[in-house]
């Protein structure tokens, strides 16, 4: 797996990467929708992210010129699942982490009406413990009626946290803002005992009341957040 531009994980690609993600048996992890980098202020933005956190997972990441010098210049480790592309930019997910990750498999799902594609990457970081820690950065599908595939883009990583004995985290921006897209994701938690992390304040973004983003666990302990 590459380090360098243009960072695309294409189905599943394999690295040896010998350094631990966590610190002492602790790392932090942030998750956001940089919104195609649209606001005047993501690159501070991002800029305090990265350097309070260990694995930043971004939803709608743009992959322009100006964001792969940015990424290029601070040297980070990235890798992306491109959703599709829009006048040849590519837009996705994207981790961007301090270490490398092992392994990272990407996958699509379209968009029933404007067919457009959503990504979702999963990667296998190394822990200090000698065990993988396996992270899903998923952005869900939105416009979907009878949210076939919504809960199809979701059972697509059904095998692969199934088959992981490590830890698991499952995050990104999931558009659930009606109670049967929420109701999906909690199945499909409870299904693979994840755990959804409780905000001491809650700052996420809601529609009709509901939060658009989630951070769900198994096989850690939960500090803060």
């Amino acid at each position: 797996m590459s380090e360098q531009p243009p960072f695309f994980v294409s189905q599943c690609s394999s690295h040896s990467s010998p350094a631990s993600l966590d610190r002492n048996g602790k790392f932090n992890i942030a998750v956001w929708n940089i919104y195609k980098q649209k606001k005047l202020n993501w690159q501070p933005v991002l800029t305090d992210l990265t350097q309070n956190n260990d694995l930043v997972l971004l939803q709608e990441a743009k992959l322009n010129l100006t964001f792969q010098q940015y990424l290029e210049e601070n040297k980070f480790h990235v890798v992306m699942a491109k959703g599709f592309r829009l006048m040849n930019v590519p837009m996705g997910v994207m981790n961007v982490s301090t270490q490398a990750a092992n392994e990272a498999c990407a996958y699509q799902t379209t968009e029933p009406l404007i067919r457009f594609a959503k990504s979702t990457l999963v990667s296998r970081y190394p822990l200090s413990t000698e065990d993988q820690l396996l992270v899903i950065n998923l952005h869900g599908i939105n416009f979907d009626v009878r949210l076939t595939s919504f809960e199809a883009q979701f059972k697509q990583i059904l095998s692969k946290v199934t088959a992981h004995r490590g830890p698991v985290i499952l995050a990104g921006e999931f558009n659930t803002w009606h109670d049967g897209r929420l109701d999906i994701v909690k199945q499909l938690a409870q299904g693979l005992r994840l755990e959804e992390a409780q905000y001491k304040v809650d700052f996420r973004k809601r529609v009709l009341g509901l939060p658009l983003d989630h951070l769900y666990y198994r096989g850690l302990r939960l500090v803060s957040a």
